[in-house]
């Protein structure tokens, strides 16, 4: 779950800066990221705070008393992508799936429709690499997803289910499920920019390396902390992406009577890639 910029460049007491401020349907504030001079901080309501000096080394995750396990240990793989961000090691906000000709990553906003294609996709045989972070690495012909903790996120069926469910974390609205990393990595064959809309017809167009940089470097995962040089990083590492990984648009009806179809064109668009 990536929390986006909200409200930058607003003051705090005089010393601290409010770079994101992310609040419940309720309007109680449910996310707030600062930052002073040596560190960064970020905080989620009623479950922890994390300490992010700018070096990006030694971050430190602050439970609070009654915070859900596992909302902790999927906050400790989030601060981590952000300090490792300042340390210059980018990651982007994308869910990952593959099956035997290789993989494509998802990209989108969260409630584009990530997770819910990933688990459609789970039921079908697909692998399931990562449904948030989403770390590269470059071989010499393609681009791997790196093999880390993954987690899965999904919409609880029911309020009233929700409240007695462990798993559910109230900050991301979803139940949520810690995965080993898959045991066979497979090369990401295309990045896929999702776009759905109430009614259309499932259509994939391929997006120019320029265009495609610029939407990469939008789903970099560490979009708050995000000093000049981390910025001019994100934006060489989104270019080679780009060069290395096509992108297409897909533009994709809602409601999930159309998911067997969008599986269906995928598959195909995957089969039909270059190797």
């Amino acid at each position: 779950m990536r929390y986006s910029s909200s409200m930058p460049g607003v003051s705090s007491n005089g010393s601290k800066r409010v770079l994101a401020r992310h609040r419940f349907p309720s309007g109680r504030i449910g996310f707030e990221a600062f930052e002073n001079r040596q560190r960064y901080e970020l905080r989620w309501a009623g479950a922890a705070r994390a300490l992010v000096p700018k070096t990006g080394l030694r971050a430190r995750v602050i439970p609070q008393p009654n915070a859900r396990p596992i909302t902790l240990a999927v906050l400790r793989h989030i601060v981590a992508a952000y300090a490792s961000s300042l340390r210059g090691v980018e990651s982007l906000h994308a869910t990952v799936v593959s099956n035997h000709h290789g993989a494509i990553a998802l990209l989108g906003p969260s409630g584009e429709g990530k997770s819910t294609l990933a688990r459609h996709f789970m039921m079908r045989g697909w692998t399931l690499h990562t449904d948030d972070i989403l770390y590269l690495r470059f071989s010499q012909r393609s681009v791997w997803p790196a093999r880390r903790r993954a987690w899965f996120k999904v919409a609880p069926e029911s309020a009233l289910r929700a409240r007695g469910d462990r798993d559910y974390d109230p900050n991301f609205g979803k139940r949520i499920t810690l995965l080993p990393p898959p045991k066979a990595a497979k090369p990401i064959r295309a990045f896929i920019r999702l776009s759905r809309r109430r009614a259309c017809r499932i259509h994939a167009t391929p997006v120019s390396p320029s265009q495609a940089a610029l939407h990469l470097m939008a789903n970099a995962y560490n979009d708050i902390l995000c000093p000049p040089p981390v910025l001019a990083r994100q934006f060489r590492w989104s270019a080679r992406l780009a060069q290395a990984v096509p992108l297409w648009q897909l533009e994709y009806p809602s409601g999930t009577r159309h998911l067997g179809r969008i599986e269906l064109s995928l598959a195909n668009l995957l089969k039909s890639l270059p190797r």
